[in-house]
């Protein structure tokens, strides 16, 4: 917990510059790398964020001209979301600083080391997507403690 807390500081410090939090940091990357045309509902879902609450991400982002919300073709009452123009080339410029930053702090760890950490987050994600549905009030009720 401390670490992702202090990875979060050293992105919004890496960020800076762009007057942007790794709040908003992460919408924009996510809509880029997806190429354009996310559902609003997708996005959400791989940030792992309420809906609610992306969507004062996605208006923030929007008033300052880096994205925009385009009905779905498909489904009217989905939003897919684009990158202008300066959305792009500031993602662009987010991605280098990026990768700066993960050199600096993984610069010392092996291809297999990174391999290691990123399948143990992916398991970390499957748990926590399994057992946020679990019934965990009942999980205690039969869990009989020693003490």
């Amino acid at each position: 917990m401390v670490a992702a807390r202090q990875w979060q500081r050293l992105a919004d410090q890496a960020f800076a510059e762009f007057e942007l939090s790794s709040a908003c940091t992460g919408p924009l990357l996510m809509i880029g790398r997806s190429g354009g045309g996310i559902r609003q509902v997708a996005l959400a879902q791989q940030l792992g964020m309420e809906g609610p609450s992306l969507v004062r991400l996605l208006d923030k982002l929007a008033a300052q001209g880096l994205l925009c919300r385009e009905a779905d073709s498909s489904d009217r009452r989905a939003n897919q979301l684009w990158l202008t123009e300066d959305g792009q080339v500031l993602v662009g410029r987010i991605e280098i600083r990026l990768d700066v930053l993960r050199a600096e702090v993984f610069g010392t760890l092996s291809d297999t080391d990174v391999q290691g950490v990123l399948t143990l987050w992916e398991q970390i994600a499957q748990a926590h997507a399994r057992l946020s549905q679990a019934d965990w009030l009942g999980c205690r009720r039969r869990v009989r403690r020693p003490f």
